[in-house]
């Protein structure tokens, strides 16, 4: 790679071109650094991408993301990149259970946080009143139960709080399953707790769903890697890094694609799980505490039914399904019917779906169907012209309570060596905005281990009055 005549800037390289390295390129772009991102793929972004669709020839998401207004990094890079206008921000959740009337829940604006979310139980209408009054007290309890004083799993604080099996089964997994991608009896308490009173209880617009107007190719593999050239950031995509080794202990060099190079600092930003294979030098491996047991972190999958009818099944952008296989329903904007095929998009997303093992593909579309059935009567008319699922087995990390103990902190015990990724230590379990969180923290700790200054994730949403006086 070759290097601009006079060019002394400090080298740093970034070794993976997910949300978590384009996190840490922009915030090290703003230094005055040589920075290179490393990607093996054709395009950045990571588990955040899309595929060609050979019929409708656009681009189609692997699983809809999707952000919370509480997502205050994933949301300010978007904004400094000039981006977040190509998202639709919805302040309404509607829930569909069969044999209940469509529940759309929204904040009360002029109340407080939690009080914002006072008349959310009664719109349920799924839920007994049994129920209802058994997760009022959850609620409670949960906003008076630091974080840190319990290591144990969600279902187990949650019986201990008197929750029914069925209470948890149909409100709190609603919840954690879309949120975190694994259930209440796997998911540690401090994760599920994270989630539930920063995302919908701390701040009144916490919940709010920010959702991609554009393929997520096309947001963050064309146009935010866009934004980070125009800062001056390499991407060399297609470009495989196999290995790093030390050289005279103050420089790591990079292996990739038989060509190597030098710098001075490494941000490796791979999924967890391959992280055995770019840290092939024994002193780097080292580095990185509990790394035997951190490539083999429990993971989860979450699948993506991707549905094309004859007609639109419903006029809604996206609402949640209760009570059956399918989580949540998207008819994403971007997707206009073709006019040459006069298809008509649909996305159903099952997170926590390692029951769908072993399951005929046909079963999965039939019992899909038949809830779709269930809850829009045009779905009943409707023809399936085809369909296709997309699992990805190692979509997210199983945020287990032993889990939590194995997550590194971004800097590492050799100082040119620092780690990205949502697996780090975030305070966020794995989504969007822990990936962004953990590349902010990786460039700080590049900063501040050469001395060249220090960046900051942002804070999260500011809480009321009420909000700080009983979260605890």
């Amino acid at each position: 790679m070759k290097r601009a005549r006079g060019d002394n800037r400090p080298r740093v390289a970034i070794v993976g071109g997910g949300l978590a390295g384009m996190a840490a390129a922009w915030a090290l772009s703003d230094f005055p650094l040589e920075i290179t991102l490393f990607e093996a793929r054709k395009r950045v972004g990571g588990r955040a991408g899309s595929y060609q669709d050979p019929v409708a020839e656009q681009d189609v998401d692997f699983c809809q993301h999707v952000a919370m207004g509480c997502c205050t990094n994933f949301l300010e890079l978007m904004r400094q990149a000039g981006l977040l206008n190509q998202f639709t921000r919805e302040t309404e959740l509607t829930f569909l259970a069969p044999q209940h009337p469509p529940a759309t829940v929204a904040p009360i604006d002029w109340l407080p946080a939690p009080l914002h979310r006072a008349t959310t139980l009664n719109q349920l209408s799924f839920l007994s009143r049994r129920e209802k009054s058994q997760v009022r007290r959850g609620i409670w309890r949960l906003l008076r139960t630091p974080p840190a004083s319990v290591d144990t799993t969600m279902q187990r604080w949650l019986e201990a709080a008197k929750q029914s099996p069925q209470t948890i089964e149909r409100f709190w997994d609603v919840l954690l399953v879309s949120a975190l991608g694994e259930h209440a009896r796997r998911v540690a308490f401090a994760p599920a707790r994270k989630v539930l009173v920063d995302g919908f209880l701390a701040a009144n617009r916490a919940a709010d769903v920010w959702i991609p107007q554009q393929p997520l190719s096309q947001l963050l593999g064309h146009r935010l890697a866009n934004a980070l050239r125009d800062r001056g950031v390499k991407i060399e995509a297609g470009r495989l890094v196999k290995g790093l080794q030390v050289v005279a202990d103050e420089m790591i060099e990079v292996q990739a694609d038989g060509v190597t190079d030098q710098f001075q600092h490494v941000v490796v930003a791979v999924p967890w799980y391959a992280l055995g294979r770019v840290l092939s030098d024994n002193k780097l491996r080292d580095a990185v505490p509990l790394l035997d047991r951190l490539v083999d972190l429990p993971t989860s999958p979450i699948s993506g039914l991707h549905l094309w009818f004859d007609t639109a099944i419903t006029e809604r952008r996206h609402c949640v399904l209760v009570d059956g296989l399918a989580q949540w329903l998207f008819r994403p904007e971007h997707f206009s019917a073709s006019e040459s095929t006069r298809e008509h998009y649909h996305q159903v997303v099952i997170s926590a779906s390692s029951d769908l093992r072993g399951m005929e593909e046909s079963r999965i579309v039939d019992k899909v169907l038949e809830e779709l059935q269930g809850h829009f009567p045009r779905a009943r008319d409707a023809q399936l012209l085809r369909h296709r699922l997309v699992t990805d087995p190692r979509s997210v990390f199983s945020v287990r309570p032993q889990v939590e103990a194995v997550r590194p902190p971004q800097s590492t015990t050799f100082p040119q060596l620092h780690l990205a990724g949502d697996y780090t230590q975030t305070g966020w379990p794995a989504t969007m905005e822990g990936a962004v969180i953990s590349g902010f923290l990786a460039a700080d700790s590049v900063l501040c281990s050469g001395g060249w200054g220090s960046y900051q994730p942002q804070d999260g949403l500011p809480r009321s009055w009420l909000a700080k006086w009983l979260i605890r």
